[in-house]
């Protein structure tokens, strides 16, 4: 299994409006590569995700560091010790703690957001790389590629209190927007592992693509979607009937996904409940970033950067205007892809 990032953004979107001028001529929405924004990072910056105060979080997984973005005047404003090798970043409700995974020591990191202070460690299952926290704070979900297991850690006491048997090399995981499921995606079984967040047991599974990389889900909750790494493609699974309505093809080798809103949403940023407008994939082997529409399930755009991406995100806004970042494993940089709403 050649693991890279993967990240999860958790925020929501509105439907677009569109104003029709008599005479002018209409231009689609689009995202550009903005040349001007290169920022220098860690080595191996495997994870990206939007964090609070608007800033970006970069976890740089060869170099064991986590570098915060202040998007505005595109500069690093802090780096800071994670523990060892961070792959998975998530944070609680109110933004004042991060939770980072340390896949090379198997345990999951509790930083202050306000002092960067280390305030705990706990150990998990082998490998860890996938992490997602249910809407309340109370859980978080560690997949642990290594031994076959996900890894339920109560944030109160900061203990494990259960760990669930799932499908082979588990990698990402995704908690519903109700909180009452959380989705695994099993790397080497073409799977997605179901957990009922009531019981902590596994009450389906669900076959997709040939390995299953990063899963991230609607906030409108209707949909999942999973990045299919030996596959180029995406699976949409509905999550009133948990199957497979779609397949969409990509580039080479996709590895992590973000979604983002546009219109109509930014009048309500973040608002629970609406939905994601675009999907970004960037795909890692092809060198380029996959746009696809989510009114109508095509890929729109394929956006060449010329460079092998590992991770893409919004910011915590949710908005395609903030612009979707991007995490360049090979040159240690991260880029900004600009949103025009269109005319």
């Amino acid at each position: 299994m050649n693991r890279r990032s993967k990240v999860v953004s958790i925020f929501g979107a509105g439907a677009a409006l569109l104003i029709a001028v008599p005479g002018a001529s209409a231009l689609a929405p689009s995202f550009s590569l903005d040349s001007g924004v290169s920022i220098s990072v860690g080595a191996s910056p495997d994870v990206l995700t939007g964090g609070p105060g608007g800033s970006l979080w970069v976890g740089n997984n060869g170099a064991s560091t986590i570098s915060i973005i202040n998007p505005l005047t595109k500069a690093i404003t802090r780096t800071i010790e994670s523990g060892s090798h961070p792959d998975g970043i998530v944070f609680s409700p109110l933004g004042d703690t991060a939770y980072v995974i340390n896949d090379n020591k198997a345990t999951v990191s509790r930083i202050n957001t306000s002092t960067f202070s280390l305030t705990g460690t706990v150990k998990v299952g082998s490998t860890p790389y996938g992490l997602a926290i249910t809407p309340n704070g109370r859980y978080l979900y560690t997949a642990n590629s290594g031994s076959k297991s996900v890894s339920v850690i109560d944030t109160t006491t900061f203990r494990v209190t259960k760990t669930i048997a799932v499908g082979k090399s588990p990698y990402d995981t995704a908690v519903t927007p109700s909180g009452g499921y959380v989705l695994v995606t099993n790397y080497d079984s073409k799977t997605v592992s179901v957990i009922n967040t009531s019981s902590n047991t596994v009450s389906r599974t669900i076959t997709v693509g040939t390995n299953p990389y990063a899963v991230v889900i609607n906030p409108n909750a209707v949909a999942a979607y999973v990045s299919n790494d030996g596959a180029a493609s995406v699976s949409v699974i509905s999550l009133s009937t948990w199957r497979v309505t779609r397949t969409i093809a990509v580039g080479k080798h996709p590895w992590s996904l973000s979604g983002c809103h546009s219109a109509l949403g930014e009048l309500f940023p973040g608002a629970p409940g609406t939905g994601w407008d675009y999907l970004l994939v960037p795909n890692n082997s092809g060198k380029s970033v996959s746009v696809i529409n989510l009114t109508t399930s095509a890929v729109t755009q394929t956006i060449g950067l010329g460079v092998a991406p590992n991770a893409v995100s919004a910011l915590q806004s949710g908005l395609c205007s903030d612009g979707m970042w991007i995490a360049d494993g090979v040159a240690k940089r991260v880029q900004k892809l600009n949103f025009t709403s269109g005319s």
